[in-house]
């Protein structure tokens, strides 16, 4: 077992599109506003590194490179003195050994989710893992890209989502999110219900943290 001081944070999710790598950035830049971050890219697409690199390669949070497996870059980022407070992991959307290898060594485990029945649906394979490695306790569910303006829709939604039994952050679909991106920046630093949105994202990590 892990026994280390950085906490590993891990967005995870068996199903794309769902905003997993800029809802990592975002709250790795927010958790950097106050702590010592890492980022470490495991999807191939890359967009966590993207983002980071039109960032002009920020020095809090940094970027981890090369890392070919969670356990062993800790130990790597503990041996040389290079640990952190935090390590903001984004997985990829289909291999399933990274995301299974990222979850066992998560303190925190982020499931990002659209507000659709067949996008739940989508994480079946996320939960099993997450299940199977006894992070229940230790994940959240972030309900993500919620349009306020279909009102009558998001009840039936969200009774979907509170089945799955995992504590629920939302998220809105704020062109703050798209905005922020393109400029390599994140929702909160345009947007003051964006900030909102992950600072209420930050508290419930430390939450889960806490238990």
């Amino acid at each position: 077992m892990r026994s280390i001081a950085v906490k590993v944070i891990v967005f995870a999710s068996t199903k794309g599109g769902t905003g997993k790598s800029t809802l990592c950035f975002n709250a790795g830049m927010h958790a950097a506003r106050e702590h010592q971050v890492l980022f470490a890219d495991l999807d191939p697409q890359g967009s966590l590194t993207e983002l980071w690199q039109r960032r002009a390669e920020l020095l809090n949070p940094q970027i981890v490179k090369h890392v070919n497996g969670v356990a062993s870059a800790v130990r790597r980022l503990e041996d040389t003195g290079y640990s952190r407070d935090y390590l903001f992991i984004d997985t990829p959307g289909s291999h399933v050994p990274i995301i299974r290898d990222a979850v066992a060594n998560a303190d925190v485990v982020l499931v990002p989710v659209q507000a659709s029945a067949l996008d739940v649906l989508g994480q079946e394979a996320a939960f099993d893992i997450i299940r199977g490695e006894g992070k229940w306790e230790r994940a959240l569910l972030l309900w993500n890209r919620i349009d306020a303006r279909f009102k009558e829709f998001n009840p039936r939604i969200e009774k979907i989502l509170k089945e799955v039994g995992l504590p629920i952050v939302k998220i809105t679909q704020l062109v703050a999110y798209a905005k922020a991106g393109a400029q390599a920046k994140t929702g909160a630093e345009i947007d003051t219900k964006a900030f909102g949105e992950i600072a209420n994202v930050w508290d419930a990590i430390q939450e889960v943290l806490k238990r």
